[in-house]
């Protein structure tokens, strides 16, 4: 770090320092390793956790006439707030002050007090907005950080203010995960079973004794949220996850893991819909007999966006597609439909989202609009 009177100097400053690394425990971890752990643990199903065993799917699927299996893999996502990582600190000697946007005040203050040597009594926190969190700002390392820069210089206001290629570098990222997902279907061209197996790393088993200092408890099921709870009559259904142990940090991310597993189950939704021969919004209709809250959500989108209509093309004369997707999270029940087509040198481009949520009872409209 560089305390400087003017952030452009400070930057000036830290560009001309050209520190030696030592690799630590991690040192020799690469993409390789991510690839081959994820990969391993999906080929260890008898080791995953199962969350969710309605009916007998591995029955199921051992008496059917075929069985369509997809593989689907998501990377590390950063945070990437519009604000990089900052803050800032006045440290007295017998006491401090602390600006800063976060998720848990306690733990901010508590993250200052240790750095400084001081009860957490001796700390005030003055909040201030976000500028963007998302899970992020559960994570008190960068007011760590600038509570002991801060005791450099005793009696000054000391500001943080992180590049946003340290806020990418070292932020507390959504997990890299794999999933496989096998179904049969019956002479209907119903989903008779569907078997989900997944692997990635654990958040909670990360966050609990790095934030709040205490051993995780039992299984993390937001690995697999919108996974085991999701919507679909499916009278045999098997969810299962592979926490995988890997050295990258990971963090909460708005929406944790439904954030995979949506693309996960919609994607193999389209791919068994097309074994079936079926439209894939009437091939989720199907599904969703039992379910009429959902179901009126993904009608409504699929009438907005007039699926039925004749097909759509692009004023240079390219075809535009259309897919659909329905998810249900945190109470909300969302279905979208996309439009879009390749451009002249192949590259996608999305035309337009038709977007239709069951949010329950809404307090601020403009507040849903914006969600959206």
């Amino acid at each position: 770090a560089v305390i400087a009177d003017q952030r452009w100097r400070a930057r000036r400053a830290l560009e001309q320092q050209f520190p030696q690394w030592v690799a630590g425990p991690a040192g020799l971890f690469d993409q390789s390793l991510i690839e081959s752990s994820l990969s391993a643990a999906i080929e260890a199903e008898g080791e995953a956790h199962i969350y969710r065993d309605s009916g007998d799917a591995d029955s199921a699927l051992r008496r059917a006439a075929a069985v369509i299996r997809a593989d689907y893999e998501v990377p590390y996502l950063a945070h990437a707030a519009m604000e990089p990582l900052c803050c800032a600190v006045k440290f007295t000697g017998t006491a401090a002050t602390v600006w800063a946007g976060v998720q848990v005040n306690d733990l901010a203050r508590k993250a200052a007090a240790q750095a400084l040597g001081l009860a957490d009594d001796q700390v005030t926190l003055m909040p201030t907005y976000l500028g963007g969190a998302f899970g992020r700002r559960l994570d008190n390392d960068f007011i760590s950080v600038a509570a002991a820069l801060a005791a450099k210089v005793p009696g000054r206001l000391l500001q943080l203010q992180w590049r946003r290629e340290d806020d990418m570098r070292h932020d507390f990222y959504r997990p890299a995960a794999k999933a496989r997902l096998r179904a049969s279907l019956d002479a209907q061209g119903r989903i008779d079973a569907w078997q989900a197996t997944s692997a990635g790393q654990s958040i909670v088993a990360q966050v609990m004794p790095r934030v709040f200092g205490m051993s995780a408890m039992g299984p993390d099921k937001t690995t697999v949220e919108g996974a085991f709870d999701q919507p679909y009559d499916i009278p045999n259904l098997q969810v299962a996850h592979q926490a995988v142990d890997l050295p990258v940090p990971v963090g909460f991310w708005r929406s944790v893991g439904h954030s995979y597993t949506a693309f996960f189950n919609e994607c193999f939704m389209d791919e068994l819909a097309t074994v079936a021969q079926a439209d894939p919004l009437a091939f989720r209709i199907a599904h969703l007999q039992q379910q009429p809250r959902h179901l009126k959500v993904l009608q409504l989108a699929a009438d907005k966006a007039d699926w039925g209509g004749r097909p759509l093309e692009t004023p240079d004369g390219s075809r535009v597609a259309r897919g659909l997707a329905l998810h249900a999270a945190f109470c909300s029940s969302v279905a979208l439909v996309a439009e879009g087509s390749l451009g002249p040198e192949g590259q996608p481009r999305v035309h337009r989202i038709v977007l239709a949520i069951d949010c329950g009872q809404v307090v601020n409209p403009a507040l849903v609009t914006q969600q959206m």
